[in-house]
């Protein structure tokens, strides 16, 4: 059973704010580990309902991390991946084992999709004594600049541009599309699935069957070109979903 708070005047002691996709909300105290998941049995945090099962039974759990300072989520083994949003940040980054916490970090859990948007189980964590990260300096952070008059790419970082040079027909469309999504959805990286990139990669060739391993093969000679430029980190993988692209 869900350990849920009950004694809100207490502020100094951790807590998780549990938002479901249909945006109810509930809270929960963190005094020690947690287990979160689909099965009730087994789980101290129990996510339903999850009507296409997309939960793990045992999902994934946050503890203190073993540093002994502050917390961390682990992913126990999931299907379809455990995520975190740092604060002040729109991008996730899949947890492949166990990922830190800070005070206002949420971790995401795929709860559905509509259309092609996925929508998350988001499991923030509020920590009044932790210390609190300071706001990223973006001015860092390598994102992608498109050209659509000439079809030309750069990578800006630290405020340096870079062009990309090299990119083959295949590899250019899947830039172009992720980008052109990203425009139309008001300039945030947009998840594009898979199966749109294989109909935006291979548009020129729409009656031979086409896979993902030959999308991933793709996305992996992007992101190599990229990388000579500063940028290997500009295209997101969301597992299970599909790629994102940080454009600038």
């Amino acid at each position: 059973m869900d350990r849920i708070r009950s004694d809100l005047d207490q502020r100094r002691r951790p807590w998780l704010e549990l938002r479901g996709a249909d945006g109810e909300v509930r809270v929960v105290d963190l005094d020690g580990p947690l287990r979160i998941g689909r099965d009730g049995a087994v789980n101290d945090v129990v996510l339903a309902p999850d009507l296409d099962r997309w939960i793990s039974r045992r999902h994934c759990r946050v503890e203190p991390d073993p540093s002994g300072v502050g917390w961390a989520v682990v992913d126990e083994g999931s299907r379809n991946g455990t995520y975190v949003r740092r604060v002040g940040s729109s991008s996730l980054e899949e947890v492949t084992v166990r990922a830190p916490l800070h005070s206002g970090d949420t971790v995401c859990l795929l709860a559905s999709m509509a259309g092609d948007e996925p929508r998350y189980w988001e499991i923030q964590l509020h920590d009044p004594e932790m210390t609190v990260t300071a706001p990223h300096d973006r001015s860092r952070a390598a994102c992608l600049d498109y050209d659509w008059g000439g079809g030309r790419v750069w990578v800006l970082q630290g405020g340096s541009k870079v062009e990309v040079s090299g990119l083959r027909p295949q590899e250019h469309r899947a830039l172009r599309h992720m980008a052109a999504r990203n425009r139309d959805g008001g300039g945030g990286a947009v998840l594009c699935s898979f199966e749109e990139l294989v109909g935006a990669v291979w548009s020129d060739d729409p009656h031979l069957p086409h896979t993902r391993e030959e999308l991933a093969r793709v996305i992996y000679e992007v992101r190599r070109r990229l990388g000579g430029a500063g940028g290997s980190e500009v295209i997101e993988t969301v597992r299970g979903i599909g790629y994102r692209l940080l454009t600038c």
